[in-house]
């Protein structure tokens, strides 16, 4: 355990004698939309504090992401990435919980949601590419069971929209949902099926990774995720 430590606070401690207060950068910071809404106040608040003529620029991920990390038009991808190459380094930022929504006032919210149940929901699902099933499926499918998808959105945010004006259910990241929770006033309950936790990372090109400055950065969305725990956390 000492030595995964001592790892993750070489890849995110600012250099000796780094000062952040002088840092003059721009940082570009690509992140899906609910990983923004999680950490974007936070991560905006920590940079006015300790780097305030620094500059925090937020861009919806897209398909080149990992390209522009090479080309230098991204500081910091923070998000799910797979079959990355020897070039991008990695650090894992959280293990985050899927939980299921409904509105306040469903029928559910106040009954145990089981998988027949789950299963006979209308379902809203959040797929950046409009994939429209995935491991919740298998499980289904492994008790016999198949969901209807009523729609496939782009964003988290989307979908709770949709699932506040219907008797659609959707599955989203767990810290998301705890905080607009008090604001929307959505039923949160387990998922009845068995589903793997999202692994959030953080991803940059090798060049930087001793950078004082993007070290800064790396250490800020470290600490940016610590202060946001999921529902129950």
């Amino acid at each position: 355990m000492a030595g995964v430590l001592d790892e993750v606070a070489r890849l995110v401690s600012p250099s000796d004698g780094f000062d952040p207060s002088r840092l003059r950068q721009s940082f570009v910071i690509r992140s899906g939309e609910a990983v923004l809404a999680i950490l974007g106040s936070r991560l905006t608040e920590l940079s006015l504090a300790e780097a305030p003529a620094a500059k925090l620029r937020f861009e919806l991920e897209g398909p080149d992401d990992v390209e522009d990390l090479r080309a230098g038009k991204v500081a910091l991808g923070i998000g799910g990435y797979g079959d990355l190459t020897s070039d991008i380094d990695v650090l894992s930022l959280a293990e985050e919980e899927l939980v299921g929504v409904l509105r306040a006032d469903h029928r559910l919210a106040t009954a145990r949601v089981t998988p027949r149940r789950f299963a006979d929901l209308q379902h809203i699902v959040v797929s950046r590419r409009a994939v429209e099933r995935g491991p919740i499926d298998e499980a289904l499918g492994a008790l016999g069971l198949r969901r209807p998808i009523a729609a496939i959105v782009p964003s988290a945010l989307a979908a709770i929209t949709m699932v506040l004006s219907s008797d659609a259910t959707a599955v989203l990241p767990s810290r998301l949902v705890a905080r607009l929770v008090d604001a929307t006033g959505l039923h949160v309950y387990p998922v009845p099926v068995d589903t793997q936790p999202v692994q959030i990372l953080a991803v940059w090109h090798h060049r930087f990774t001793r950078a004082p400055g993007h070290r800064w950065l790396r250490s800020c969305v470290t600490r940016a995720v610590a202060d946001h725990r999921p529902v129950g956390g």
